[in-house]
């Protein structure tokens, strides 16, 4: 629902959308009059729930980054540009191919992306509605920030998030946590738009 306001930001920000961002992707001319593209789609969930990542409702498909252990279904469906990276080894793990370009990715696509983005050497990292909180209780869920709430294991996914972004705070990186819900250690909290515009900016 917060999409629009990505419209606002400069085009030389680059996007990396991860999940169901784009399946949901509304930004383009042909379904809400603006443009504004995806730079990269990051993506490494090795099951079948990761076909519904794919978009539904248009035909955009953007530059993606997909670890070798994504479901190879998914890759096949992509109909856009794919790159494949090999995650950090791990001995439970394996891929069916090896690629000398090496992302720790703890096989979160958020984590890949921070990732990725210290590869690219940035200088600012903003978090933007990266957390799975919703608004009424369900079966399992527990209470969150802003009366809202999660399930148990999205909070073992912010803290691992924490962690990589201790490390990145470590080498200077300035990052901006601009969520609903679910704190995320070691960011900046941004309240609201204004704050998130001002900040990108800068």
């Amino acid at each position: 629902n917060k999409q629009t306001i990505l419209s606002k930001v400069d085009k030389k920000v680059c996007i990396i959308a991860v999940n169901d961002t784009l399946s949901n992707w509304t930004l383009l001319n042909k379904i809400s009059g603006v443009d504004r593209s995806i730079n990269y789609y990051v993506v490494n969930n090795p099951y079948e729930e990761c076909i519904n990542f794919l978009p539904k409702n248009h035909n955009y498909y953007p530059k993606c980054i997909a670890s070798t252990r994504t479901n190879s279904d998914f890759l096949k469906l992509y109909k856009g540009n794919k790159y494949l990276y090999n995650p950090t080894p791990n001995i439970n793990y394996s891929g069916l191919y090896n690629f000398e370009n090496k992302i720790d990715d703890y096989r979160n696509s958020i984590c890949a992306s921070l990732d990725l983005s210290f590869k690219f050497n940035v200088s600012k990292i903003f978090l933007f509605c990266c957390d799975e909180s919703f608004d009424a209780a369900r079966p399992g869920s527990i209470s969150i920030e802003n009366n809202l709430h999660c399930y148990p294991q999205q909070l073992i996914s912010n803290m691992i998030i924490g962690h990589m972004c201790y490390w990145l705070k470590n080498k200077k990186i300035e990052i901006y946590n601009y969520s609903s819900g679910g704190i995320i250690n070691n960011t900046i909290h941004l309240k609201n738009d204004d704050e998130f515009l001002n900040e990108l900016s800068n």
